[in-house]
């Protein structure tokens, strides 16, 4: 029985050590209409080849930046700035209403769960249109029941769209898009 015990609260203490679910201050307010507002310090804007791919990713960042916020009404602003731009660059329709659900869904975390689509999308636009700088391509474990999923980041400091102010620095650095 004792050892039942010990199990439990050693998987406790392995899921709320898993993820920093620290809240703490760091996180500045957005300006979902300026696209040089950022959540995150370090953060350095990439540039591309294509004025257009770099629109979608500023728009896209906006978005993710007001989930991490944890505001459907600034994501679905920032979601319609996100469909013209993928409108310009002959995005598919399958992301194009993956956005549309964003724009129309008055629940957060039905947001998220559109924004998992538009991370996949948005990830193959920009892979080989990056002229300088990077993008992390960063993963949360626990998104969705532990099922897990990725969103894309100008900055190396995790700021998780998922779970916003929950669990703000839950999530760890994938890969490195160049």
């Amino acid at each position: 029985m004792q050892t039942i015990k010990l199990g439990i609260l050693l998987l406790s203490i392995s899921i709320l050590t898993s993820c920093k679910n620290n809240t703490e201050p760091e996180v500045k307010t957005v300006d979902t209409n300026n696209p040089s507002a950022t959540t995150e310090e370090a953060e350095i804007t990439p540039t591309f080849s294509d004025k257009t791919i770099a629109a979608v990713y500023a728009d896209y960042d906006l978005l993710k930046k007001a989930l991490v916020l944890t505001s459907a009404e600034k994501a679905s602003t920032a979601a319609e700035k996100l469909k013209t731009s993928l409108l310009n660059a002959n995005a598919t329709e399958v992301t194009v209403m993956a956005v549309q659900i964003v724009i129309d869904a008055k629940d957060v975390e039905d947001q998220r769960k559109s924004f998992v689509g538009i991370t996949q999308a948005v990830e193959k636009m920009i892979e080989g249109a990056i002229t300088s700088g990077a993008i992390y391509k960063q993963y949360c474990p626990m998104a969705f029941n532990n099922t897990g999923a990725y969103w894309l980041s100008s900055s190396d400091q995790i700021r998780n769209p998922y779970f916003g102010d929950k669990m703000l620095k839950c999530g760890r650095i994938d890969k490195e898009i160049k």
